[in-house]
């Protein structure tokens, strides 16, 4: 039997830790905002996208990418999520079109914005590139057909979360999109670093979505707050290595890091190696806890008080 969320005392959520790490879909920003305005704006906008900016070597990646997808798909290739093929020992062996794309896909720990969009012009005679209008009508129509065929299903693979984020970077950056947060999402934040923790996000969608969104919200600008973005290019967010991994690139003590997440496997994941895990129970959230299954839980951020004893020692001996 499956439950939603567990119950918690929220004046009691309380915790010392090094760095917060925060899920984004569920837990800064709601469900409905991805669900009915960034996913819809992908389905209405990618042909429109596709014809504007068809000889740009940005979109020539992206067509190539979701075109191998395609391909893998048909022949029931088995594939690792990324859009890339497993070789034999198990490991990523990406397609030509995969190993060039840069930008998204891939964890970052550095403050900044996202990636400039190249405008090259490449023009292709052989490859991706329609040698004449019919072909690339076509072949734009079939790539389209296979956008809203992901999209509908919901498919976390890495060719289309990077599509995605070229699309919403134009749509953040003529003002159609706007990022959602919580409203108690900013000022919590700020209070959080205020105190010494470092904030990290981990979320399915790429790098360059993250800082699309925190960098455009009705709040401002609020990428500074964060010392590293992270995406399932660090690994899938069901498996506990993954946290691990993160752990390492932040240069901190697993069990000195408190992960946030609305999904109850992903805490799971993230207990199991060794982090502190809160439950972010906003409304439309599903957890998915199985029976006698428990977390702290919390429907604010406002109830969430966080220390740094580690920081506060150093700063004694000083």
């Amino acid at each position: 039997m499956k439950r939603t969320v567990a119950t918690s005392d929220e004046e009691n959520l309380r915790f010392d830790v090094d760095a917060v790490l925060l899920d984004i879909e569920g837990t800064t920003t709601s469900i409905k905002f991805v669900k009915e305005t960034l996913f819809p704006y992908i389905v209405t906008e990618v042909q429109r996208h596709l014809e504007n900016t068809w000889d740009t070597k940005e979109t020539q990646e992206d067509v190539a990418a979701i075109l191998d997808q395609v391909a893998k798909d048909s022949s029931s290739t088995e594939t690792d999520g990324s859009c890339g093929l497993k070789a034999d020992d198990g490991s990523v062996k990406a397609s030509k079109s995969s190993e060039k794309l840069g930008g998204d896909g891939k964890s970052s720990i550095e403050d900044g914005n996202p990636p400039e969009s190249s405008t090259e012009d490449v023009r292709p005679s052989t490859g991706v590139g329609a040698s004449s209008s019919d072909d690339r009508e076509s072949m734009i129509g079939s790539v389209v057909r296979a956008v809203h065929e992901m999209v509908e299903a919901d498919r976390k693979i890495g060719c289309l979360k990077q599509l995605q984020g070229h699309m919403w970077r134009k749509g953040y950056a003529d003002g159609r999109l706007k990022g959602h947060l919580y409203e108690d999402v900013p000022e919590s934040l700020k209070r959080w670093r205020a105190s010494g923790v470092k904030l990290f996000i981990y979320s399915s969608g790429s790098v360059e979505a993250q800082r699309l969104l925190f960098g455009h919200t009705e709040y401002g600008d609020l990428n500074y707050v964060f010392s590293g973005n992270f995406d399932t290019s660090s690994g899938f967010k069901a498996d506990r290595t993954s946290y691990s991994h993160i752990a390492d690139r932040m240069d901190i003590p697993v069990s000195r890091v408190l992960f946030v997440t609305d999904i109850a496997a992903e805490a799971r994941a993230a207990q199991y190696a060794g982090m502190k895990v809160l439950l972010s129970d906003r409304p439309g959230n599903v957890a998915g806890l199985e029976d006698g299954e428990h977390y702290p839980t919390a429907t604010t951020f406002n109830s969430v008080h966080i220390t740094n004893g580690t920081s506060t020692r150093k700063a004694k001996r000083l």
